[in-house]
């Protein structure tokens, strides 16, 4: 039986990370993460403008 380092080279993991796979999961994970981070700062900017009631609805975007 092989060496489990000799199965596991450099090349197969450098192959695995350009994967479909992992990019789609690698974008979908930072879109959801600046997704969160933009919200957080349109939330507090609403928060910081004068006379602005924030709609917790959403209703009206």
């Amino acid at each position: 039986m092989p060496d489990m380092k000799d199965i596991v080279t450099d090349d197969r993991v450098k192959n695995a990370l350009k994967s479909d796979a992992v990019t789609t999961t690698v974008k979908a994970q930072i879109k959801s993460t600046l997704d969160k981070e933009i919200d957080a700062a349109v939330d507090t900017a609403l928060v910081d403008l004068p006379g602005a009631e924030q709609d917790p609805t959403g209703a009206g975007q």
